[in-house]
């Protein structure tokens, strides 16, 4: 017997549904999760979480950009989406299209040919408004292959699909590190509240590292320290971050005497550069 979506249901969950990854490989219950995020700082702007479907990839990826643009504001965004990187699933002209409308421009493979393809045209003109909508999708579609096709000739292009690759890092990440590889919970709404829990375990990891490659206080504090040791100035006896160890100069000056560094009997060894969990 051959187990299909329109023949077998889940008794216990039956918003889930039979998928499978690619050719050759088996079929599993489960949904489908989407991440909206920026490449260069990889954080998560959006997560959805929808049932198993290929053309629902397309649906939910819109309307995430739709959500992301209308709160450009509270998200603190310094400029409205302007590239969307895609993989080629998302390849269809009519996708392209969408995003077109929407002055974002797609970056994919697109599932037809590498060929431009000429644009649609007839002979005879046809009052039949039904008739007149579809030349128009088709011309639409058709212009909207054509301009990925030119897109993909850029420099910024490569650019960008060599930074698609971080969108499956925090897709491996949520899967090994915080528990994505099934669902905990039954139902669609239940597993939202998974993943919106696990997109902010993600971000905070995101504001640590971010937070940890840039310290500008730490930066200044060791420039001072430095300048101060050049010119034989006294300095405070505070160290910058992340060092241990060494000696630092006393700032308590005693009557008639200069001021005289403080040394440490067993001198601290210095810390190791672990890098963090974060970096792909």
């Amino acid at each position: 017997m051959k187990y299909s979506n329109q023949t077998h249901r889940s008794t216990s969950d039956p918003e889930a549904r039979l998928y499978r990854k690619g050719k050759g490989k088996e079929a599993r219950l489960c949904y489908l999760m989407h991440d909206l995020l920026d490449t260069k700082s990889r954080v998560i702007l959006r997560r959805r979480v929808s049932p198993a479907h290929s053309a629902r990839e397309r649906e939910v990826a819109l309307e995430m950009l739709d959500h992301v643009q209308q709160k450009q504001t509270v998200l603190a965004l310094p400029h409205a989406v302007q590239i969307a990187s895609l993989d080629a699933g998302y390849g269809t002209g009519d996708f392209a299209a969408a995003l077109l409308e929407r002055a974002i421009l797609p970056h994919m493979p697109l599932q037809a040919g590498a060929e431009p393809e000429a644009v649609p045209r007839w002979r005879r003109r046809t009052d039949d408004l039904a008739q007149q909508r579809k030349r128009r999708e088709k011309v639409k579609i058709a212009e909207a292959r054509n301009r990925v096709r030119e897109l993909q000739q850029s420099r910024g292009y490569a650019i960008s699909r060599r930074l698609r690759l971080r969108s499956e890092h925090i897709f491996a990440e949520a899967k090994t590190c915080h528990g994505m590889d099934r669902a905990r919970v039954r139902g669609c709404k239940r597993l939202q509240v998974q993943a919106d829990l696990v997109a902010t375990v993600q971000n905070l990891k995101r504001l640590v590292s971010f937070r940890g490659t840039r310290r500008p206080a730490a930066a200044q504090a060791a420039q001072a320290a430095q300048a101060a040791q050049v010119q034989g100035v006294t300095g405070t006896g505070q160290r910058p971050w992340g060092r241990r160890g060494g000696s630092f100069t006393d700032a308590r000056c005693h009557r008639g005497t200069a001021p005289r560094p403080v040394r440490r009997r067993c001198p601290l060894r210095p810390l190791r550069q672990r890098p963090f969990s974060t970096d792909f």
